[in-house]
């Protein structure tokens, strides 16, 4: 039978309720004041049922005597299975931190535990002590851990890594330890720690901004190799230092995990260039399982021809099925993506592609080689492009068109390409060219601050009457030369959208007169097929 879960906001709310009554909890106070928190503790202690906490705590000016109470509170919770603590933000110290890890050993069905100790000063003493009484929690099936700028040397790495060993029942864990003292060797020893996690299948590892170089990165992998358990996969080392040896020995590693099927790799920042993109793709191309892939690469001198080596890397992975890449503000410079004209390789199994592109000088001239990405994926089903702050122009907008129209598995396609200098030309060429698309069914175009007029605008809405099975529509054309006429003539226009169910548009900042509106917002209302409308002028 589910338990209702009680939730409070008011300290004198839960003070007054029945403390035996409650199996789960939820207490964040909407103006929590230091003095009210021994009273807070003190009542908590009397509800010894609680089978599941949630308990917000952070930036509460709390010390490490309230948490002291606190753990012996927790030590009666003897039915307590899942536990979600935010304590950030306060000055908590070694003892504190200490006792609190003590009463957790108290709580022998814990199976679910997420814990931020972030900006808490418990040191690594602190952080060793803690690890040390999570050892004894050999129910822990789930645990999450945000340690953030605590100063946790090398040492307290090694007792987590310790501890991690000894729960034999932990599936999935998530460490956050950003801005730590962390060396080289660290990475190596946690990834080891964990290839003897001999039931973890899920993992999140966020070590941003730690400079674990190449030596950690090239560390990490080699022990991530042998989780053999292991199928997803988050890692950030986003501003690490990372350079072509260690992100190639990194991914050759994650490679080598023989179940790995999901994984996210955050690399932004690093500043590595075209060598590391290319080591990256050919490292990840030998994995077997891998089917969800993200690769966040902001930032990191990547050139054209970079790029165009990652995606000839990656087309090889046999049984990729999704793919996201990230290559927001990287060095495209004049020459875009011209030389992203690789020989095709078919990947067939691909179904969704998300490309991150903005912010790269891509210019007129460029988005064909777009096409030559696309064509090594015929089975794709769901597609988004992300070209905002670039300067492609109407030809460069039909040229994409034309790319996109070879597409036809295409079911869901979002277009990003606000801030370019597209005019009706393009715009009117890139709804044609869409017809040749007959399984859309979702289409969001923004195409907001560019050069679209009222002829462009109606001749894309006369388009999309022709799209047979077109149930999803959002456009969002802010900041363009629109008037009253290109509205009326776009709300004529969708009325022949005969399976239209879901329409979203926005055509603020633009020449539309405001006495008006309400009449034209009515002309897109007429429809009685339309289940949700957002419409904002």
């Amino acid at each position: 039978m589910n338990q209702q879960k009680n939730c409070f906001g008011e300290l004198e709310e839960f003070l007054s309720s029945s403390f035996l009554s409650h199996n789960d909890l939820e207490i964040d106070l909407n103006y929590p004041r230091k003095e009210d928190t021994p009273n807070l503790i003190s009542a908590l202690s009397n509800c010894i049922n609680l089978q599941h906490l949630t308990l917000a705590l952070n930036e509460n000016q709390i010390d490490g005597e309230d948490v002291s109470s606190l753990g012996i509170a927790l030590s009666k919770f003897t039915y307590l299975s899942n536990l979600n603590l935010n304590l950030g933000d306060n000055n908590i110290g070694v003892k504190g931190i200490s006792d609190l890890g003590s009463g957790l050993t108290s709580c022998t069905n814990l199976s679910n535990l997420r814990l931020d100790l972030g900006y808490t000063q418990i040191g690594s003493l602190g952080a060793l002590n803690l690890f040390s009484s999570l050892s004894k929690c050999q129910s822990l099936n789930k645990m999450k851990l945000t340690l953030c700028s605590n100063k946790i040397n090398d040492e307290a790495l090694q007792g987590l890594g310790s501890a991690l060993v000894n729960l034999p029942n932990l599936k999935t864990f998530e460490l956050r330890i950003l801005d730590n003292k962390i060396s080289p060797q660290s990475y190596a020893d946690l990834g080891c720690a964990f290839s003897n996690c001999t039931n973890l299948s899920n993992l999140g590892l966020n070590f941003m901004g730690n400079e674990c170089g190449d030596e950690g990165a090239l560390g990490l992998g080699c022990g991530l190799a042998k989780c053999n358990t292991l199928s997803n996969l988050r890692i950030n080392l986003g501003q690490n230092k990372i350079g072509i040896q260690g992100a190639q020995g990194l991914c050759s590693g994650l490679a080598k995990c023989p179940n790995l099927s999901n994984l996210k790799l955050n690399l932004y920042r690093n500043k590595f260039g075209d060598n590391v993109a290319s080591a990256l793709g050919y490292s990840l191309s030998n994995s077997i399982s891998l089917s969800n892939l993200t690769l966040d690469l902001y930032q990191n001198q990547i050139s054209s021809q970079g790029a165009s080596e990652l995606f000839f890397a990656l087309a090889n992975c046999a049984n990729l099925s999704n793919l996201l890449i990230n290559l927001n503000d990287n060095q495209f410079g004049g020459q875009g993506l011209q030389c992203l004209n690789f020989k095709q390789q078919n990947q067939s199994n691909l179904s969704g592609l998300k490309l991150i592109l903005n912010d790269n000088n891509i210019g007129p001239q460029d988005t064909s080689g777009l096409g030559s990405i696309l064509l090594n994926y015929p089975s794709l089903s769901h597609l988004k492009i992300d070209l905002k702050w670039n300067s492609i122009d109407d030809q460069g907008f039909s040229d994409l068109g034309i790319s996109l129209a070879k597409c036809t598995n295409l079911i869901k396609l979002t277009l990003l390409t606000f801030k370019n200098q597209i005019g009706d030309e393009g715009v009117s060429s890139i709804g044609s060219a869409l017809l040749k698309c007959t399984k859309l069914s979702y289409l969001n175009l923004k195409l907001s601050q560019n050069k679209i007029s009222n002829k462009g605008l109606i001749e894309l809405a006369t388009v999309l009457a022709k799209y047979t099975n077109l149930l999803r529509f959002q456009l969002y054309l802010e900041n363009n030369q629109i008037d009253d006429e290109g509205v009326l003539g776009l709300g004529s226009a969708l009325a022949n959208c005969k399976r239209l169910t879901y329409l979203e548009l926005n055509l603020e900042n633009n020449n539309i007169n405001g006495e008006h509106i309400l009449k034209k917002r009515n002309n897109f209302l007429t429809s009685k097929r339309l289940v949700v409308n957002k419409i904002s002028f």
